[in-house]
């Protein structure tokens, strides 16, 4: 059991924070206590322009603002391992988390085994960080009892659309990562004291106001240029694409196949006349042409992401469903066309695009997860593990996220098997969304470490705009997708 104490300066604390003493609370094995200190000060709210405010609107990609305010007993409440310290309690936790790392620490000194953890910050430093073009730093500063400055640890983010956005990326990414820091082993970069990149505040405000001009131009530019794009499915084999015959501005995508009893059969989502998507089986013969294409799985939430497998000799698939908080095993009844419910695995949780891959005895399955705080996450990569696929204990892995990176954290299709290489298929979405395909090998998968690496990355053939799944087929043909502009 590893125990956490939280300095806050009152009883009603900010998003950013708050999810962070949640995150910490969820963990297998954590315990969060908090205490009150009114020296400590929060970060102070930058007012900003209604330009600024207009343009994060239209390119929002949080539901829910950083530095907004919610009541520590409401997660209390829903947290039965947070609650508060008393005074009279003696005994040592491992770390204590300070909202402000500039209030005077020794008082808690005889109360911590490691040390103490924070966030380097302040209004400004924050606004700098955003402003910056190429990545994000998450900046934590580590301080023992013993030592007279601070250490400093960073994680890098991608940078954003929108100067408000990416301030409250930078607060609610400490959060996310703040977890598998403290629980994992860490080096440390040394540093004498903390430094801060200083510029002066009237250059800051320039380089807001070029900020929010340049978003305010890429809203107009995609106005004018607004074009309808439609994801198509092909079999490919090196230089040769054969697409699968489908009616003209139908949206095809996130293709996955099999060949059993017999049929050959590509299972993909299909959008309806509402834009929700709904789960597709198309049987195809050996020139590639549609004999027979039935809807297999429709629900009242958007389905995507078929990723079909077998287990134990039977057929399940295992979807993207996240509009359902909810993780779904289907299996198959009659193949290809008859599916049933069979399980949900996982509950209040919003994982996309998820792959299930068996390794000796173990069910592992990578996604990325949504938080509550967020419209989408390309950037983060999760791993959940279970003996038993359909009735087992889901455990979050401990260094989760164990990517983060849009150029290849999203998956694109099942885990390949390379003569005993295990391949995870990402798509780069840095630029725009599915761009292109990333093949990473895994080269550690256990309970208690990850590590993976780029071996190869793929363009989309000309004309198409993207490609973003990759999936074996029959005949050393891979089925895939490609963006067409219609």
């Amino acid at each position: 059991m590893k125990h956490f104490l939280v300095v806050v300066h009152a009883s009603k604390i900010q998003n950013y924070l708050a999810f962070a003493i949640q995150n910490l609370a969820q963990q297998e094995g954590s315990h969060v206590w908090l205490t009150i200190d009114s020296t400590s000060k929060p970060i102070k709210p930058h007012k900003w322009s209604k330009l600024e405010l207009f343009v994060t609107k239209k390119n929002s990609i949080f539901r829910k603002d950083a530095l907004d305010e919610m009541e520590i007993n409401q997660i209390i409440k829903e947290n039965k391992n947070v609650q508060w310290r008393n005074k009279s309690d003696t005994n040592k936790v491992d770390w204590v988390v300070l909202e402000d790392s500039t209030i005077t620490i020794s008082k808690y000194d005889e109360m911590t085994k490691n040390g103490f953890v924070a966030l380097q910050f302040s209004n400004h430093h924050v606004i700098q960080q955003a402003l910056k073009k190429s990545t994000l730093s998450i900046t934590y500063l580590f301080k023992s009892s013993s030592e007279l400055g601070w250490n400093l640890h960073f994680k890098e983010v991608a940078v954003e659309k929108g100067l408000k956005n990416n301030c409250d990326k930078i607060l609610w990414n400490f959060s996310v990562f703040l977890p598998s820091i403290l629980f994992q082993k860490f080096n440390i970069e040394q540093s004498k004291g903390i430094f801060i990149e200083k510029k002066n505040r009237i250059s800051t405000k320039i380089a807001i106001l070029c900020n929010q001009f340049n978003l305010l131009l890429l809203i107009i530019k995609r106005k004018i240029r607004a074009k309808q794009y439609n994801w198509k499915i092909a079999f490919e084999k090196e230089e040769k694409l054969i697409f699968l015959k489908q009616p003209p501005k139908s949206y095809w995508a996130d293709p996955f196949f099999i060949e059993r009893d017999g049929q050959k059969v590509v299972f993909f989502e299909e959008l309806d006349e509402h834009n929700k998507g709904r789960l597709v089986a198309a049987t195809l013969n050996d020139h590639f042409e549609i004999i027979e294409k039935k809807i297999i799985i429709e629900e009242e939430f958007h389905l995507s992401f078929p990723n079909i497998f077998i287990e134990n000799q039977q057929l399940f698939m295992i979807p993207e469903s996240q509009a359902s908080n909810k993780v779904i095993v289907y299996q198959c009844d009659v193949f290809p066309f008859q599916w049933s419910l069979k399980q949900i695995i996982l509950d209040n949780i919003r994982l996309i695009d998820i792959v299930w891959t068996k390794q000796a005895d173990t069910n592992w399955v990578f996604a990325n997860k949504i938080q509550d705080f967020e419209y989408d996450n390309n950037e983060r990569l999760n791993l959940y593990s279970t003996m038993d696929l359909i009735s087992g204990n889901w455990k979050s892995h401990p260094q989760n996220p164990i990517v983060c990176s849009k150029e290849s954290a999203r998956n694109s299709g099942k885990i390949i098997n390379d003569n005993g290489k295990l391949i995870r298929v990402g798509q780069n979405g840095k630029i725009t969304y599915g761009s292109n395909l990333v093949f990473n090998e895994i080269e550690i998968l256990s309970s208690t470490a990850y590590k993976e690496k780029s071996v190869k990355t793929t363009d989309p053939k000309r004309p198409f705009y993207g490609q973003h799944t990759w999936n074996e087929a029959f005949d050393e043909y891979m089925v895939t997708d490609y963006l067409f502009k219609e």
